[in-house]
């Protein structure tokens, strides 16, 4: 087996040991398999999707505003000329 065999599996064995230790401590391995394993309808597949999409998307300005709001520092003069 050559050196970068070598490497290879041993990083696939690590991988297994991370995830196999998420799974035991929390339960989002087999979480995120039924989630992304979830079927999607016939008929409507294009808007499930959009749908899905859009609440991600919505979720992630959300977090991503709280994250700001709590990390923005704005100098005082600044803030005074904001509320006149």
């Amino acid at each position: 087996m050559s050196v970068t065999g070598k490497i290879r599996s041993r990083t696939a064995q690590a991988g297994r040991f991370v995830a196999g230790w998420v799974e035991d401590r929390t339960g989002a391995i087999s979480w995120l398999a039924r989630f992304l394993n979830h079927p999607a309808p016939k008929g409507g597949a294009w808007m499930y999707a959009l749908g899905t999409t859009n609440l991600f998307l919505m979720t992630l300005q959300f977090l991503t505003g709280i994250l700001l709001l709590f990390n923005c520092d704005t100098p005082p003069r600044w803030a005074r000329a904001l509320w006149r």
